[in-house]
C-alpha cells in the first residue's frame, strides 16, 4: 500500500499552485500586452502575490482567484481596499465568496477586460 505522507501532499499542493500561477502568468502575456512586456520575474511575483491576497476573501478556488488576479491587473495592486464600500460591497464582510466571483466576474465585462474561463480558471 502506498501511503502519502503530509510533506508529500504539501509539496503536490505547492508545485499545483505554482503550475497554476504559470497559467495566469500566461494568461495575462496573452491578454494583456503590458505584461507581454515585463520581466517574467516581475509578473509571477505579481501573480503570486495576488492569488495569496484573494485566499483571505475565500476565493480558494482556481476561478475564484483567476477573477482576483485579472481584477488587480486591470484595477491596480490594492483594488480590493478601493471596493469595499458601497452599492456593491464586492468586499465587504456579509458578501460571499460566490458572489464576490460573480461580481469580479460582471466587473470585468463591464470594464472590457479579459477574463479568465476554461481549465486555467478551473472552470
Amino acid at each position: 500500500m502506498l501511503i502519502i505522507r503530509d510533506e508529500q501532499k504539501q509539496v503536490f499542493q505547492q508545485e499545483s499552485r505554482r503550475r497554476f500561477e504559470v497559467l495566469l502568468a500566461d494568461f495575462l502575456r496573452e491578454h494583456y500586452p503590458a505584461a507581454r512586456r515585463m520581466a517574467p520575474e516581475l509578473l509571477s511575483g505579481f501573480v503570486h502575490t495576488q492569488v495569496s491576497k484573494a485566499g483571505p476573501y475565500g476565493l480558494v478556488s482556481r476561478r475564484g482567484a483567476a477573477l482576483f488576479v485579472a481584477a488587480a491587473w486591470h484595477l491596480g495592486d490594492g483594488f480590493d481596499l478601493r471596493l469595499r464600500g458601497g452599492k456593491r460591497p464586492i468586499f465587504g464582510r456579509d458578501t460571499f465568496p460566490s458572489e464576490r466571483e460573480a461580481m469580479l466576474e460582471d466587473l470585468l465585462h463591464e470594464l472590457g477586460a479579459g477574463v479568465p474561463a476554461g481549465e486555467g480558471a478551473g472552470r
